[in-house]
């Protein structure tokens, strides 16, 4: 696998597990929350990534 590839599949799968973190723990997770934490944990989240992450979740509409 190209490791450009490998880098933004694991960023977006890190990002996945905060979204479900925040909807397991307060029921809802809101963009902004989830790209707060993500930056936070020193990810560099972009719109894309985070609007898929909560699509996959299913706690944000598109």
């Amino acid at each position: 696998m190209n490791p450009r590839t490998a880098a933004v599949r694991a960023r977006r799968s890190s990002i996945v597990r905060i979204a479900r973190s925040l909807q397991r723990d307060r029921g809802h997770a809101w963009p902004n929350e989830v790209a707060a934490a993500a930056a936070a944990a020193g990810l560099k989240p972009t719109r894309a990534d985070v609007a898929a992450a909560l699509a996959r979740v299913g706690a944000h509409r598109r």
